[in-house]
């Protein structure tokens, strides 16, 4: 039974409910009845504020928005480019807001209210993870024809050795920044302290590695091996200080996604019949994989598979208890209709409609220990 609940419904918020860390919390725009429009709401890591973007029917300008769970928008800032992507810093101090201007991203960051943005990185592409509360990690084309791996404070850009071989998000995990580069004439997986150690080689991959980090310090990673970062395959937990890797998956995916507290993994696979995704979880070794729902996402949701590294960890589809799952669509094989968000219980059972919605995500966990910033003793 729902009965903690927590929605941006139009140009309003309601408040409904206490328990956030289970609670839902999404948008409703093409409502006839509201002016504006919101997209991409998130949580404070643990729950709490929120932010979106709102932006104006009449062609004005767009906004960043915070507010809490009290149902009061405390903050409105305007924005002089396209908004795409709001992510909170570990703690909530800072809000970073990802925008386009032209052909190219700026990465602003603002105080815990959105106010006083400052461009911290620009370039093409622009993917990024938080350092705690005053830095963070971004894989940036910063010139012409050369993407890089860099730490940024608002003062300086540091950019480690080497070059990057695959267009994801860096990961921070306890044993430094995990991502993949070029290195010593072919693509591999290695972990880099932020202060600039030298990097330590994990593994060599074949393709276009995926990473999304694990709340124990692990990485799960896959390959695409046609060069198109479309679908994956060899899916493998990697443990970053050892190096040792578990497999998990050999099936095409296009999206997969640690479960807190749990063994296992859900992952995400087309069924080009249906033109549906099917959400499953599945134990390491492929073994005892179990259905979890089989839905057509909506257009919020198919962009969300696309870039699932750089939002899982601030929008994520599971909820930090690992209880549940919440994707927007409609049911495969069922009647066509607007989207509506689907609330699926882990543990099997009917999936609850929680109304009419194009995108929807939980709170992202609380902060556990910053990433250190020197090598390991």
């Amino acid at each position: 039974m729902i009965d903690d609940l927590v929605r941006l419904d139009g140009a309003r918020q309601i408040a409904l409910g206490r328990s956030l860390p289970g609670t839902p919390l999404w948008a409703t725009w093409g409502l006839q009845a509201t002016t504006d429009l919101h997209s991409w709401p998130c949580f404070v890591p643990g729950g709490g504020s929120w932010a979106a973007f709102r932006v104006a029917r009449d062609g004005g300008s767009a906004r960043v928005v915070v507010g809490g769970t009290d149902g009061v928008e405390r903050e409105s800032v305007a924005l002089d480019a396209i908004p795409v992507y709001l992510q909170w810093s570990p703690r909530g101090q800072r809000l970073a807001v990802l925008v386009q201007r032209g052909d190219q991203f700026e990465l602003r960051v603002g105080n815990s209210a959105g106010e006083d943005l400052q461009v911290w990185l620009s370039g093409t592409p622009l993917f990024f993870a938080w350092l705690g509360d005053d830095q963070l990690v971004a894989h940036v084309g910063r010139t012409a024809g050369r993407n890089e791996v860099v730490v940024a404070d608002g003062v300086s850009v540091r950019a480690f050795p080497g070059m990057p071989a695959s267009f994801c998000t860096p990961v921070p995990t306890p044993s430094g920044i995990v991502w993949a580069a070029l290195h010593g004439g072919h693509a591999g997986i290695l972990v880099t302290a932020p202060v600039g150690v030298p990097s330590r080689e994990l593994e060599v991959v074949d393709g276009l590695a995926a990473l999304i980090p694990t709340s124990d310090g692990r990485v799960l990673r896959a390959v695409s091996t046609d060069g198109n970062g479309r679908t994956y395959r060899d899916l493998r937990s990697l443990d970053p200080r050892t190096g040792r890797s578990a497999r998990v998956s050999d099936t095409d995916l296009v999206a997969f996604l640690p479960i807190p507290g749990s063994v296992s993994t859900l992952v995400a696979r087309p069924n080009p019949r249906r033109g549906s995704i099917v959400f499953s979880k599945v134990r390491e070794q492929g073994r005892d994989e179990e259905l979890v729902a089989d839905v057509i996402p909506s257009r919020d949701l198919r962009f969300w598979l696309r870039f699932f590294e750089q939002f899982a960890p601030s929008h994520p589809l599971v909820d930090a208890r690992g209880e549940s799952l919440v994707v927007s669509g409609t049911m495969a094989g069922g009647p066509t209709s607007k989207p509506h968000v689907w609330q699926f219980p882990l543990s099997g059972g009917p999936a609850v409609d929680l109304g009419e919605g194009p995108f929807a995500c939980f709170a992202p966990p609380p902060p556990r220990e910053p990433v250190p910033l020197g090598p390991e003793e």
